[in-house]
């Protein structure tokens, strides 16, 4: 009797190599990795390049994003960053626990890890970046509003709905200072305004290019 009930908890090797065939096989259904790549230019010209890893398994996510100037810009002035976030997703919702930056802006450089208390619905800069970025279907629209965090400084992120022109989807927002920074920097600079444009086709919104006003002009991202 013994040696029957042993039998139904104890798996033979074939039957132990089917299960464990189909846990990795569920496992790699259930994560997912994209990566994807960008052009940025600055007053037309071409700057650097930007890469942007995502990973979704179950209902958490990791991202990633890589950012270098290239070509002879590199070699005037070397800029940089790498950004990584980690959280849970639930549709569009986001709920970052984790963020780590090394940035390099040629004139200054920083580094350092914030993780965000339970209950915190702040995001931080690289997961507030892959949302936009991120296709979705269209049903979704792209209005967002929300704080940005790094740890040190906060920015109040407003997109507004968008409308459709043809075939394109083109949203409207602001990137405003809230936090962290002195007067005289509220002064030279109290935000920056900006466009997305997503291809609409088959009902998804698929992320184009973005616009920016920076201090230095106009910056564009394109997907490559």
């Amino acid at each position: 009797m013994f040696e029957g009930a042993a039998s139904l908890i104890r798996p033979t090797n074939c039957t132990l190599a089917i299960c464990l065939a189909a846990f990795l096989a569920t496992g790699a259904a259930e994560a997912r990795q994209t990566t994807d790549h960008y052009r940025v230019s600055l007053l037309g010209i071409p700057v650097g390049n930007l890469q942007l890893t995502q990973t979704w398994s179950g209902r958490s996510y990791a991202s990633r994003s890589d950012f270098g100037t290239s070509g002879i810009v590199a070699v005037v002035k070397n800029v940089g960053f790498v950004m990584e976030s980690k959280g849970a997703r639930s549709g569009s919702a986001l709920d970052p626990s984790f963020y780590a930056e090394n940035v390099n802006t040629g004139e200054r450089t920083s580094e350092g890890t914030f993780s965000f208390p339970s209950g915190d619905v702040r995001w931080d800069p690289n997961s507030a970046m892959m949302q936009v970025f991120t296709d979705r279907p269209a049903a979704e629209g792209c209005a967002l509003s929300t704080t940005i965090f790094d740890g040190k400084r906060s920015h109040l992120l407003d997109i507004r709905e968008g409308e459709q022109q043809g075939e394109k989807f083109v949203c409207q927002g602001t990137l405003m200072r809230s936090g962290g920074y002195s007067a005289a920097q509220l002064e030279q600079r109290a935000g920056y305004t900006f466009a997305i444009v997503y291809d609409l086709k088959d009902d998804m919104l698929a992320f184009d290019s973005a616009t920016v006003n920076t201090h230095y002009g106009k910056a564009t991202v394109t997907r490559r």
